[in-house]
């Protein structure tokens, strides 16, 4: 379930399923691991056009951050912006 977007392009309601499909698939879902013995924390996807970075919150494993980059992101420094967002936006924290 998509509760939040905020974006700078509109994207349709079709785009936004697939990036949850898409989280999913990476960090896995109710509890099962895609690869190894627990869901994942974090995933990056990329290709020539974007770059796709899903976050799952430390406290809440249903909350996931799904971010759709362009490619000159500098990664490092999303991904810790990024993971310190969700974990704030998940505990109910304000900044």
């Amino acid at each position: 379930m998509i509760l939040v977007t905020d974006t700078a392009s509109t994207l349709p309601r079709e785009a936004l399923d697939r990036l949850c499909k898409q989280a999913a698939a990476t960090l896995g879902l109710s509890g099962q691991a895609v690869l190894g013995e627990k869901p994942g924390q974090t995933a990056v996807l990329a290709d020539k056009s974007a770059v796709h970075v899903f976050l799952r919150a430390a406290d809440e494993p249903d909350d996931v951050l799904c971010c759709v980059c362009t490619t000159d992101v500098d990664l490092n420094g999303f991904v810790a912006d990024a993971t310190a967002c969700v974990n704030r936006i998940s505990s109910g924290q304000s900044e």
